[in-house]
């Protein structure tokens, strides 16, 4: 949640780009995602700081950063030492690249402390 606070402090409107359900069992594997798109969005939503809850495109996730045109785009502090793939999209719009956060949280971990 802090990520999301520290992201709608970056500008006037956040909107938060969610993996589609292919796009994460693709990378995440077996299993995944644990909950379906529209749960995630629904909790995504929910949150005070996000305005909008935005599905990404299977195919290319950089069409919306294209379509969206922002300002100030945020990722966590994980993408930081290689670089977020938005970053060459936001070089060409003139726009900002933030990485926040200091704590990595993943749902991997999540759910292997619940089954513990």
């Amino acid at each position: 949640m802090r990520h999301f606070r520290e992201a709608r402090a970056q500008g006037d409107v956040l909107a938060v780009q969610l993996a589609a359900d292919e796009v994460v069992h693709r990378l995440k594997g077996e299993g995944r995602p644990v909950l379906p798109f529209e749960e995630r969005a629904v909790v995504l939503s929910a949150l005070r700081d996000v305005d909008y809850v935005v599905a990404d495109n299977p195919d290319d996730g950089l069409n919306v950063v294209r379509l969206l045109l922002p300002d100030v785009f945020v990722r966590g502090c994980d993408y930081a030492a290689e670089g977020a793939p938005e970053e060459p999209v936001m070089h060409e719009l003139d726009g900002a690249m933030i990485y926040t956060g200091g704590e990595k949280r993943n749902t991997r971990d999540i759910v292997a402390q619940i089954r513990a």
